[in-house]
């Protein structure tokens, strides 16, 4: 399970950082309910925000105590290369999942739904401003 969920854009929008300018950059409440609301985006049809999980061997790899080389090597392949994906479809999902836990918050069993809508929203307005600039997104995850 993610601790953290980010996200990040392929290039810089002038006057902006996500990780600066975002009142909960590191997204923690969506970090803890990723399966879920995995789950619900899945059974309405909507592409699941894990769908736009990319992340960065180089920096994963920093993130690992393994010595086994063999095992680093495994990691990596599986990792594969960063993939950036379009804003537009990201946001089709964050709205929907709004949405969904606005009318019904109840039936997916999160902790702290308050909080989980608060930070796809926050999602949204990021996703938003890469849609109107053109940037690609993708998210990582912190887990532990």
């Amino acid at each position: 399970m993610a601790s953290a969920w980010y996200i990040k854009l392929k290039r810089q929008i002038r006057g902006f950082d996500p990780d600066e300018d975002s009142p909960c950059p590191d997204h923690r409440a969506v970090g803890r309910a990723i399966k879920r609301l995995d789950n619900l985006a899945t059974v309405q049809g909507w592409q699941p925000l894990s769908s736009f999980l990319s992340e960065d061997p180089d920096i994963a790899i920093d993130l690992l105590d393994e010595e086994d080389e063999d095992e680093v090597e495994a990691i990596i392949k599986g990792l594969g290369r960063v993939r950036w994906f379009r804003p537009e479809d990201a946001l089709a999902s964050v709205d929907n999942l709004v949405t969904a836990l606005e009318q019904v918050p109840r039936r997916l069993g999160l902790k702290n739904v308050a909080r989980v809508v608060e930070e796809l929203r926050d999602l949204r307005q990021t996703l938003q401003r890469a849609v109107e600039k053109g940037a690609a997104i993708r998210f990582y995850a912190e887990f532990g």
